[in-house]
């Protein structure tokens, strides 16, 4: 089963390697990947 910081982690991994900057801002309860 995937953990929730493997899950933010692949996600991040996924927009920068399609060339996106990423913010690094999520907390506990929910997060938000700015992709700009």
């Amino acid at each position: 089963m995937i953990t929730r910081s493997q899950m933010l982690h692949n996600i991040e991994n996924l927009l920068t390697s399609q060339g996106y900057k990423t913010s690094d801002i999520y907390d506990q309860g929910s997060f938000d990947i700015v992709a700009r």
